[in-house]
């Protein structure tokens, strides 16, 4: 079964109907963040950002910053 890609940004949509990197591009542009020529490529750096990361882990924050707790 192939994955199905946003046409926009090629974020992978698995489970969901609607893309969250074109959504939140979309938001940006319309609270005047981004220019609307730009919107692709913004949704897709977002996309790029939200693949990129393990975004299933925890961050242990005692153990990164132990000097602050």
């Amino acid at each position: 079964m192939d994955i199905e890609t946003c046409k926009i940004c090629s974020f992978e949509l698995t489970s969901t109907f609607c893309c969250p990197a074109c959504d939140a591009a979309d938001a940006i542009v319309e609270a005047g963040g981004c220019h609307p020529n730009f919107k692709e490529a913004l949704a897709e750096k977002i996309a790029n950002l939200l693949n990129a990361e393990d975004w299933h882990t925890t961050i242990d924050l005692h153990k990164m910053y132990s000097r602050f707790f």
